[in-house]
Parts: structure tokens; sequence; C-alpha cells
């Protein structure tokens, strides 16, 4: 039978449920005052209870069968042999080690314990008799490992998007163009005939470029312009490395020599300084070692309804890719075209605060607008004029800079904690909490198996040897009669 436990006014010690009459106290206090000096006595440490006597108390109190199970198992550790008597230092270990199987529960053993406790980040503790106990869960360890795993591959994400530029933005801002110089490069013109053949043959037709020069003689105020050939040589596939895939291996074009051609100022203003490319027809000379043109039938044939081809390309812009452009070739016409370069200035952001903001300027291929007038007479069938574009414009490539980066991985861990952290710690304090809601009924439970022990070895010690009085208190001396009412109600 279990005993319930209750809280003493005047010594604080575990005790009977009280009857209301004044002889059943001073009976129950009687037998406390007994097993005190049995159960806590300091002066003979051997005095205590037979491990026989602990499995009878055991049976005799109302504990659920698995939590019987635990206090045997417990018992057999603390005390392995039945001869052995229980002192009341072994009560305390076996009290400590029933406390430390409660804390501890669903722990396979101490290893996989400590495990836990390293992999768990979300655990939680109280102290109990200046002890102190983490509650660590499966679960838990569970949310902490998928937390660090999420946390990795995020930022392995973010360090790769954080050196290709995968998170670039582009800011631009245009403004009027100041028309200083600036060098064009990367490009190269072709002929098509109407079938889609590459061509370029000069007894049919010649490209001629030459630098355009209109300034003001600030002397005499008189316009000046001057022409200044342009050398320029035959490219192909293999020696073009940013050739496009669109454009067939079998083509040959032309560009200048130079790597690149200088643009500068406007034709309104005072200097102006432009690339005029000519596309002209074969035309007979006289002069010693010009070559002997083909028929104009057969000049006709090939360019007539055919195509002159622009390919040019900017890799410092965002349109990192090659363009192109096409004319169609009309006999007896000259059709001019203005190529509009817009001045660029391309800035990029430092990706650390170690480093500065790198500019540059370009001329990337903007727009092109063409007219068509009669023949000039020299067999001119298309002329393109490099300008300027009147606007300019700024374009800011604003890369992901180290810190941005730092307070995004940040941001992440922030919220995948929120997630994985809140449900976890949550699940961790109610298992602790229930842990010490158990806690808490065994030690009643435990204190319930002292009380019934003790009293069942002094009730057989009482049966054999009546006491007169017991020594110390001013309890009142008991007959045969009273003790036997004792024992029965014991």
């Amino acid at each position: 039978m279990g005993l319930t436990r209750m809280t003493s006014a005047r010594r604080g010690y575990p005790v009977l449920p009280r009857k209301q009459d004044s002889e059943d106290r001073d009976m129950e206090t009687l037998a406390f005052e007994r097993l005190d000096h049995v159960m806590r006595s300091q002066d003979d440490p051997t005095i205590g209870i037979g491990r026989q006597t602990i499995l009878n108390a055991l049976e005799a109190t109302m504990l659920d069968p698995k939590e019987r199970e635990h206090l045997e198992q417990l018992l057999d550790k603390v005390v392995p042999t039945a001869d052995k008597t229980l002192t009341l230092t072994d009560w305390l270990e076996f009290c400590k080690a029933y406390e430390e199987e409660i804390m501890s529960s669903g722990h396979i053993n101490s290893t996989v314990h400590n495990i836990l406790l390293v992999v768990d980040q979300f655990q939680v503790d109280t102290w109990n008799n200046f002890m102190q106990y983490r509650q660590s869960t499966w679960a838990s360890a569970v949310a902490s490992v998928l937390l660090v795993i999420a946390f990795l591959v995020i930022a392995g994400f973010s360090i790769a998007d954080f050196w290709t530029d995968a998170k670039l933005a582009i800011r631009q801002q245009t403004t009027a163009n100041g028309y200083e110089s600036a060098e064009v490069s990367r490009f190269f013109f072709f002929v098509r005939t109407p079938w889609w053949e590459s061509l370029l043959d000069p007894a049919l037709f010649s490209f001629e470029m030459s630098y355009y020069t209109k300034r003001n003689d600030p002397s005499t105020g008189e316009i000046i312009e001057e022409y200044e050939k342009v050398p320029w040589k035959i490219v192909k596939k293999e020696s073009v490395s940013w050739w496009p895939d669109s454009i067939s291996s079998d083509v040959v074009g032309v560009a200048p020599e130079a790597p690149s051609v200088s643009l500068s100022g406007a034709y309104y203003m005072n200097y102006f300084h432009q690339l005029e490319v000519r596309l002209v027809a074969c035309m007979n000379s006289t002069s010693p070692g010009a070559v002997v043109c083909r028929s104009e039938a057969e000049q006709r044939n090939a360019l007539h309804g055919g195509s002159v081809n622009l390919v040019s390309y900017s890799p410092d812009t965002y349109e990192s890719v090659p363009r192109s452009k096409y004319w169609t070739l009309v006999m007896d016409e000259t059709k001019q075209v203005d190529l509009w370069y817009g001045r660029k200035t391309v800035e990029k952001t430092p990706k650390t605060p170690i480093h500065h903001t790198e500019a540059s300027t370009v001329l990337p291929l903007k727009a092109s607008t063409e007219q068509i007038s009669p023949s000039w007479g020299d067999g001119t069938l298309a002329v393109f004029w490099f300008s300027q574009d009147s606007e300019m414009m700024t374009e800011t490539h604003v890369r992901e800079d180290l810190t941005t980066l730092v307070g995004s991985l940040g941001g992440n861990w922030a919220s995948l904690l929120s997630v994985f952290g809140l449900v976890a710690l949550l699940y961790n304090r109610h298992a602790l909490e229930s842990s010490i809601k158990l806690l808490r009924e065994r030690s009643r439970q435990t204190e319930d198996l002292r009380i019934a022990a003790a009293l069942n070895r002094r009730s057989l010690r009482m049966a054999r040897h009546r006491p007169t009085k017991v020594p110390g208190t001013g309890a009142a001396e008991l007959t045969n009669g009273d003790q036997a009412e004792l024992d029965s109600k014991v």
C-alpha cells in the first residue's frame, strides 16, 4: 500500500495521513521518530535495512510496474547481494542514481548522451541540489544538424555567387556627351553576294578607310577639312578571338591595322575627327600596277542585291556579345550610313573595403541611321561614318561586397535559427518539464519507499521487543494494545 507524502509543519519530515484523534497522532509521531533514528543516523552508518526489506516495500507501494522495474534495476547496482544491508550512504547513492536515470532517460549510455550534448545546440538546463542537468533530445539534435547543413549549403551558394558576380546590379545614368577623344576597337566589315557567299575580290570592289578631320583655324577663321588614309588588313576567324558563332568560318573581312581608332568632337563643333569607311566598286585606272576590273555586268551580278556587314564587339559592357548589322547594296546609288557610338563610362564597385572603384570608358555601337543618295559618280556604293552620340551614359556595376555577403549570411543564419531553434527549444523545454515532473513524482515515491521499508523493519522489531518509552521524546508510553494497533495500521 502506497503512502502519500505530506509536509510536517514541525520538522518537515514526510508523515502518514493524519487522523482526527490525538492518540493516533502521537503514535504516528512515535513511529517517525524511530524511523528518523534508523534512516538518518549519522553516528552508526552501518545501521540500515536489508535488501529483502526494500523489495517487500516495493511490493507494498502502489507503483506502476514499469517504475517498479526501474527501482529494482537500480537497487541491483547499489545492493548486488541479497544479504547486504542498505546503509544511509547506500540509500543516498540509490536516490541519486534514480534521479540521474530520470534526467538521462531515453539515452542508451553516457557516450551517446555526451554526443547529444555536443551536437544539440538547443539544449536547456536546470539546477537541482547544486547539480546542473542538461536536457537534449534526438529531435533537437537532428534539428541542429539540419540547421548547420542548410546554412553550409546556403553559404556555399552565396560565396559562389560572390566570386562570380551573380548578384551584379547595373545602374545607368545618361548625361550630355562632352565629345572627348575616345577609342573604338574590335570591329570588321565583310561583303556577301545575293547568294549569301562571302566575297572579297579587288577586281569587283575594294574598301577604303580614312580619317576625316574638320577644324576651325583660329588665326583665319576658316574651316579646314583633311583626309588621312588608314591602312587596313584582312581578318579571318583564326585571327579574331571574339569571332561570333553566327558568322561562318569562310567569311573574309577587313579591319584597320591599328587595334583601335579614335573619335573626337562633333560636326557642329570647332573640332571634329571621325573614321570614314567606303565600299567602292572597281574602276579601271591607267596607273601602273592597277587591278584590272571585271566587267560592269559581272560587278552588278556579284554586288547588286548583296550586302555589306559590320560586326562589332564591346566586352566591357553588359552586352558582352558580338553584334552584327547589314545593309543591302544597290547599284547606281550610294548608301550613306552614320554609325553612332555611345560614350559609356563603366564603373565597377569594389568587393572588399581595401580596393577602389574601377572605371573605364568604352564606345559601344549604339545605333545607325542611313540615307540613300544618287550615285556619287566615283563608284562608291556605301559609306560609313563613325561618330559619337550626343548622350553619354555612366554605367555602374554594383557588385556584392564582402560586408553585404557577411550580412546576408548572418541574416540567413538568424532566419534558420528562428525556424529550427524555436521548435527545438520548445521541444526540449517540454521534455525538461516532463523530466522534472517525473522527478518530483519519483522523489515522492522514493520517500514512500523509504518510509514503508523503515516501518516494515520497525514493526517486526516492535513485535518482538515492547518499548516502554521513546528516549529523548515526550511521547507517552506504549501499551501492548497500542503496539498491536500501530502494527495493524502499518
